[in-house]
């Protein structure tokens, strides 16, 4: 999978309200549930929130990193997508 197909694929689980279904890890998705709890929000938006997140602010090394744990995945978007959203739930629990 193309970085920009998993893009484009967070894109249609954004405008289908079915972001958090990306997450295939259910220890993941019930932190995630969690989080987005404490913060008010919808877990979707949460996981949207994420990946933008990562898209604004990860370095180079950051990209070169996810794209090696997603190279060596089954699953290679949900290996990206995982990774974004365990980086944005470790910095909320930093905060």
């Amino acid at each position: 999978m193309l970085l920009g197909d998993l893009l484009a694929q967070v894109e249609r689980a954004e405008a289908s309200g079915n972001a958090a279904a990306l997450l295939d890890d259910l220890s993941l998705l019930a932190r995630v549930a969690a989080t987005a709890a404490l913060e008010g929000i919808d877990p979707d938006d949460y996981v949207i929130a994420a990946v933008r997140r990562f898209e604004h602010s990860a370095s180079a090394d950051d990209w070169v990193t996810l794209m090696g744990a997603a190279s060596g995945d089954a699953n290679p978007g949900g290996a990206c997508i995982r990774r974004m959203v365990e980086r944005a739930l470790a910095e909320d629990a930093a905060h």
